[in-house]
């Protein structure tokens, strides 16, 4: 898979368990010139901000452990955001 842009920090911020498999679900952070990256098992969703926010995975998740990295556009340290996950069960 080819790597997600801007600079992501090396350890995972939030580790998130999912017990179950989710029919939908979305995790988005808002603030400036962010990044996103989510990771499970060999799988990722990368994604970078648009207008103060970024959101990857809208759809199903199956049950397992994800890791959420947030990084900024930039080298240069680290800035405030909002992380928000939304599901609903399946």
């Amino acid at each position: 898979m080819p790597p997600c842009e801007g600079n992501i920090p090396s350890a995972a911020q939030f580790q998130m368990e999912l017990p179950e498999n989710m029919l939908a679900m979305t995790v988005e952070v808002e603030g400036e010139r962010l990044t996103l990256l989510v990771r499970a098992g060999q799988g990722k969703w990368c994604g970078k901000a648009d207008g103060g926010k970024v959101a990857v995975g809208r759809g199903a998740w199956t049950k397992g452990t994800y890791e959420i990295f947030v990084g900024t556009e930039e080298a240069g340290g680290a800035r405030p955001f909002k992380l928000k996950i939304s599901e609903v069960p399946r």
